[in-house]
């Protein structure tokens, strides 16, 4: 998981990315619990599995 900051779109941060989807899902689970609207763009490739999902 690495952190990262996004400064192109104002309302909108980068909170972390991760190669891991079942980290991404948990993330964005606990956010929803805590009613806080988040989505997740995934940037892996699919032919060679290799790139992270930001969310």
């Amino acid at each position: 998981m690495t952190g990262k900051s996004n400064q192109s779109e104002p309302g909108f941060a980068l909170l972390f990315a991760s190669t891991k989807p079942l980290e991404v899902e948990a993330a964005i689970s606990y956010l929803d619990e805590e009613g806080i609207h988040s989505f997740k763009i995934n940037k892996k490739d699919s032919s060679y599995i290799f790139g992270e999902i930001e969310f």
